[in-house]
């Protein structure tokens, strides 16, 4: 079956069913609704700052996909996979942009650290800073509270 998208609505998975366990608040957004506006500093695959947003993108779709922190554990291996593989979705019409509490300056020194060294290396993707945590709240993956609080889930 050919990729299926729906532009501007999104759907939220997270591994494991992090939901039991955190109660998530949809305040602006939810399954199957238009997803949020946005706007947010990003590092650009060439190393560049410029601003992001849903406008963006328009005419395509989009995936939004928000990691916690840059420099942990698991997120270098998601990220990096969706770059090497990003000019599959590209051929279906659809960019994806990663989003992360950390600053610009964090994600731009995320970027120029290798692989080997926990880092992510030069992207194929934008990295977007949500350093007011707005982007994830409006998307309704914030932690709001508890030892994580200001993190938002993958």
């Amino acid at each position: 079956h050919p990729l299926t998208l729906h532009t501007s609505h999104f759907t939220l998975l997270c591994f494991p069913p992090f939901s039991h366990f955190f109660p998530l608040s949809f305040s602006m957004s939810g399954i199957q609704k238009p997803a949020p506006a946005f706007s947010g500093d990003a590092v650009m695959p060439n190393g560049e700052f410029a601003v992001i947003s849903n406008e963006t993108f328009a005419g395509k779709y989009y995936v939004v996909v928000f990691i916690p922190l840059a420099f942990t554990f698991v997120c270098p291996s998601e990220v990096t996979a969706f770059s090497d593989r990003v000019e599959e979705f590209r051929a279906n019409n659809c960019e994806v942009v990663f989003v992360s509490v950390d600053s610009k300056f964090s994600l731009l020194a995320w970027t120029e650290k290798s692989r080997a060294e926990g880092g992510v290396d030069r992207l194929n993707l934008p990295l977007v800073s949500d350093l007011t945590h707005k982007i994830s709240r409006d998307f309704g993956v914030l932690l709001e509270d508890g030892p994580d609080a200001g993190v938002a889930l993958r």
